[in-house]
């Protein structure tokens, strides 16, 4: 690999770590990396960290898929009644408190 190609992976890698590389820099250092395939030896962890941060994520099988939605579905509808539960037993304190309230005024 030539020296301006080095240099640019260099310089590249520092902005990535900086958090600072644009969109079009990570797809030239990704590109680059790939291609790299005699690399010095100090570019090889980067490389490796670099190229497993964009590997497409495996498919779901769909067995599995369908088990995540159904089991989503039923705490999503768990989670409503609960909700339901807690108003009904707010309303339920907050009248309790009004009308001890209203009764304590009463007598006074």
């Amino acid at each position: 690999m030539n020296q301006d190609k080095l240099h640019e992976i260099a310089r590249l890698l520092d902005a990535f770590y900086a958090g600072d590389i644009s969109g079009e820099d990570q797809s030239r250092l990704i590109a680059l990396l790939r291609d790299g395939d005699d690399l010095p030896d100090h570019f090889i962890a980067d490389r490796d960290l670099i190229l497993s941060l964009h590997r497409p994520a495996p498919e779901m099988p769909q067995h599995l898929k369908s088990r995540v939605d159904a089991a989503l579905q039923g705490e999503m509808r768990r989670t409503r009644f609960r909700r339901a539960g807690i108003i009904a037993g707010s309303m339920a304190a907050s009248l309790i408190a009004i009308f001890a309230t209203a009764g304590f005024w009463r007598e006074s």
